[in-house]
């Protein structure tokens, strides 16, 4: 199946980046110890589709180009999960993977920050590595699909996301109805391993989303369907979030004016 909705996802990216001058290397579609990977390659950036095994997800991937070969300092773009049941959930994963990735190198946007992105070299490259809210929100897609359009609306509306509000107003609900509707173990698998990842590799801002808006608006309940899936270090991040609700923190007390600005001040009235 992974094989499968490889080829079918480097096809159609094929088709939207030939058309901005990209060019599919043939000899970098291949299988690596890794998984598998296909490289696309431009004037200044190239793309790179993988498929990493161990991690059963695909990513895509942007790094720039010199003397017309990838760099392969890899940054990612774009990091969707791939785990399907059976062939039904295999088509459906595929076709989530393809609209995500192709969203991601037709939007011009998107594009020019990557390209920006590639020209500088060498800074804080841990960091550039970390996945943002958008990433997070967009992984979420696989299992709540209304969330992609909710995203564009987001965009058109604030020309960006407002980060909390959108996970607050937009996520919560969606995560309240699936833990307390019908038992969906599949769906709060996929959730849960989604909060992992992305605690693992987002930035703070991801971290933050995930643990202080989501995990701790839920229920004891809610959470313990959850849990169970959760990888040890969202298990512990979750748990230290959790133990901050209802607490009051202390506000910073306010500066003191300093007596020779305020003698100052009582000279100038």
């Amino acid at each position: 199946m992974e094989q499968k909705a490889f080829e079918q996802i480097v096809a159609s990216l094929r088709t939207v980046l030939e058309k901005q001058g990209y060019t599919l290397d043939e000899d970098s579609v291949r299988e690596v110890k890794s998984g598998l990977q296909a490289f696309f390659i431009g004037k200044e950036m190239a793309y790179g589709v993988f498929y990493e095994a161990e991690n059963k997800r695909f990513a895509l991937r942007y790094c720039s180009v010199e003397d017309g070969r990838p760099e392969e300092k890899w940054r990612n773009r774009s990091v969707l999960l791939f785990d399907p049941e059976n062939a039904d959930d295999a088509r459906s994963m595929t076709d989530s993977v393809i609209a995500d990735f192709t969203d991601e190198v037709s939007e011009k946007d998107n594009t020019a920050a990557a390209l920006k992105q590639v020209k500088k070299h060498h800074k804080k490259k841990t960091e550039e590595s970390k996945t943002d809210a958008l990433f997070f929100f967009n992984r979420l897609v696989n299992v709540f699909p209304e969330v992609r359009e909710e995203i564009a609306v987001e965009r058109i509306t604030y020309g960006d996301i407002r980060t909390a509000s959108f996970a607050r107003e937009k996520i919560l609900p969606k995560l309240h109805a699936l833990l307390q509707g019908a038992e969906n173990p599949a769906a709060d698998k996929k959730v849960a391993e989604i909060f992992s990842e992305l605690y693992e590799n987002g930035d703070v801002n991801v971290r933050s989303v995930i643990t202080f808006v989501l995990i701790n608006s839920l229920s004891d309940a809610e959470m313990a369907v959850l849990e169970p899936y959760f990888s040890q270090g969202m298990k512990v991040g979750s748990r230290s979030a959790r133990g901050l609700r209802g607490k009051k923190l202390k506000p910073e007390k306010p500066k003191k004016i300093k007596h020779i600005i305020a003698d100052n001040l009582n000279d100038m009235r």
